[in-house]
């Protein structure tokens, strides 16, 4: 298991060429951008984040949880920090977007540890993952834009009731989609009712076509 130490480039700020930074348990740093996110703020100690404003924090019990900054989406891991790291050195390029960081240093230059590589349009409300998407951004400025636009969506947010409704227009049941996506009832039951559930289910969903019920050949 890895420590901070031990990271490719750690200065002991920042470790993988600025690709990921940490921040310590007495930084202040949350505290300029949490109330942009109103009752989604994360009631995490964070610990590090990436060169474009995703958080990694720790919960209650210690593991590791990533803060979704643009949709205000926490996903836990359930690893300590050191298991965390050394998934990080295992994958950078999945874990932190190492190799998206080094493309936007090469177009951009080396950004400092207060800035962001910002989407002009985030990826949550359409944008691409392209360089020609990116910006440079104070960090703190990048934080409370994304916590604004977190509300937004969370107040449009698909509930569960909305989803049933758009299932039942199409004419979809839990059994049904169930059979079409290859899972169990009790999954999609799960997912219809989870108001956290991540946004390409909803996209899922809002895509479905209308069902037709085909009869089956003696």
């Amino acid at each position: 298991m890895a420590n901070r130490h031990e990271l490719p480039g750690f200065d002991g700020g920042a470790a993988f060429g600025g690709a990921l930074r940490f921040f310590e348990a007495n930084d202040a740093w949350m505290a300029r951008w949490g109330s942009s996110y109103g009752d989604l703020a994360p009631n995490l100690r964070i610990i590090a984040s990436d060169a474009f404003g995703t958080m990694y924090g720790l919960d209650e019990s210690g593991k590791v949880v990533i803060f979704w900054s643009e949709t205000g989406e926490i996903e836990p891991l359930a690893v300590d920090e050191a298991t965390f790291l050394s998934m990080i050195v295992e994958d950078p390029n999945r874990t932190i977007n190492l190799d998206l960081y080094q493309s936007a240093v090469h177009k951009f230059g080396h950004i400092g540890q207060q800035q962001h590589f910002a989407f002009k349009v985030e990826t949550a409300i359409g944008g691409q993952v392209a360089l020609d998407n990116f910006m440079v951004m104070d960090a703190d400025e990048h934080m409370r834009g994304l916590g604004s636009l977190a509300q937004q969506i969370h107040k449009y947010a698909m509930n569960a009731k909305k989803v049933k409704a758009e299932m039942s227009a199409r004419g979809w049941t839990n059994r049904a989609l169930a059979e079409r996506w290859g899972c169990t009832e009790v999954y999609v039951s799960k997912i219809v009712n989870n108001e956290s559930r991540r946004q390409w289910f909803n996209d899922a969903i809002l895509g479905l076509p209308r069902f037709v019920r085909t009869k089956k050949k003696c």
